[in-house]
């Protein structure tokens, strides 16, 4: 395979930010998320939402501009 093609299937496979206003994860579904907690303070975290409003680290609600799906987790042996 080409070195070029190669690299543009890496990328077409690399996990992509969503933006909420796109599509939201399901309810109870943890996520990657960008999240503003105020106008200067931003993070990544691990979000759910639950009953339509996002929570992160038993913080209690908080804003989320993206999100991603967790990678799947190591397999054992």
């Amino acid at each position: 395979m080409e070195a070029t093609a190669y690299i543009q299937q890496l990328e077409a496979a690399k996990p992509k930010w969503i933006s909420v206003e796109e599509r939201m994860p399901e309810d109870g579904d943890d996520v990657a998320a960008i999240i503003r907690w105020n106008e200067n303070v931003w993070e990544y975290g691990i979000a759910f939402r639950c009953n339509g409003k996002w929570l992160v680290n038993g913080e209690g609600i908080v804003t989320v501009t993206h999100w991603m799906p967790l990678p799947e987790p190591p397999k054992e042996g």
